[in-house]
């Protein structure tokens, strides 16, 4: 389903497990954590007309829903605090949409907006910059009505403690079959692994066999790896 219906479903129905093991590809690490998510959509709201019309660009729709997208690009963003976790937030508008011909200014403008969340970016962080930034769009450029946010989905991110005994536990295989040296890491995109903190429950979320081109249409692995993965989680 695209939605995880699987290990909602586990979640929900079963004891909670002592840990979780999650196989994803690569293994220049083992994955003790993930940034989180947050992602909502902004309406943009101005007045429909004719694009012959007289003064229809001040309410046009998509040049408001333009400049919300240039000032949430020249966001500010805070700077890792912890070796811990050393990425960054990250702020993405990843879908615009409004309009319908030629001849019609359009009156409302959908903007999609994913921000990646670290420990020292939480989500009520990401909200509140959405919100402030919106808001000065709205006083600069105000139209018929102001713009709203509809919040869709969060996840947190998480990192386990490197004593937890999951990271223990995948570190010695890890290091017995594949590299002495490996060591916790965490990593950019968010994944199942989130939805398991959010539970209370421990999570690694990578380590496996490796890969190239991930989710591209070329995507392909190293069948020689094999082997190796299936020891490590053996052991």
């Amino acid at each position: 389903t695209g939605a995880f219906a699987g290990v909602k479903t586990f979640v929900q129905s079963y004891l909670q497990p002592d840990g979780v093991l999650i196989g994803y590809p690569g293994n220049y690490g083992v994955i003790v954590g993930a940034r989180g998510f947050y992602r909502a959509t902004v309406t943009v709201h101005g007045v429909g007309g004719h694009s012959g019309g007289h003064q229809v660009h001040s309410q046009n729709a998509i040049l408001k829903a333009a400049r919300l997208v240039q000032a949430l690009d020249a966001a500010t963003l805070p700077t890792p605090t912890t070796d811990a976790f050393p990425l960054s937030p990250s702020l993405t508008v990843t879908g615009v949409s409004g309009g319908e011909s030629f001849s019609t200014v359009p009156d409302r403008c959908d903007v999609k907006v994913d921000m990646r969340l670290t420990p020292d970016f939480d989500a009520a962080a990401a909200r509140e910059l959405l919100r402030a930034t919106v808001g000065d769009v709205d006083t600069a450029h105000p139209t018929i009505a102001p713009s709203s946010v509809r919040e869709t989905q969060s996840w947190p991110p998480y990192r386990l403690p490197d004593r937890a005994p999951i990271v223990q536990a995948m570190l010695a295989a890890a290091r017995a079959h594949h590299n002495s040296q490996i060591a916790p890491v965490v990593c950019g995109p968010s994944n199942i692994g989130n939805y398991f903190a959010a539970h209370g429950i421990d999570a690694t979320c990578g380590f496996g066999v490796t890969y190239e081109n991930l989710h591209a249409p070329n995507e392909r692995i190293k069948l020689n790896t094999i082997q190796m993965t299936s020891d490590v989680y053996s052991a």
